[in-house]
């Protein structure tokens, strides 16, 4: 499976870790996920283009904040497993 199917299947309804996050719940193991995808991410030195359709992929995430955090409001998501994924995806 290449990336860009690896990053789509993170927002597939209803189990994509990215979509179950957009719903309020986040796991440990989900959040694991998303950052073991997102570090198969390659971006050659030669040509550091990317494709429109991976940026669409990212460029909604909500890791990409850590004020984020405030938003979740469902008590299904840990404060702890969002921190540590808002913190460990903004420093890549």
């Amino acid at each position: 499976m290449e990336i860009l199917e690896k990053l789509e299947a993170l927002w597939t309804e209803p189990t994509g870790p990215l979509y179950q996050l957009r719903q309020g719940r986040l796991t440990p193991e989900a959040a694991a996920e998303v950052l073991r995808t997102l570090g198969q991410v390659v971006v050659q030195e030669e040509n550091p283009d990317v494709s429109r359709r991976l940026v669409s992929l990212v460029w909604y995430m909500p890791c990409s904040s850590s004020g984020r955090r405030s938003g979740l409001t469902r008590p299904r998501v840990t404060s702890n497993a969002f921190t540590h994924f808002a913190t460990r995806s903004s420093t890549r």
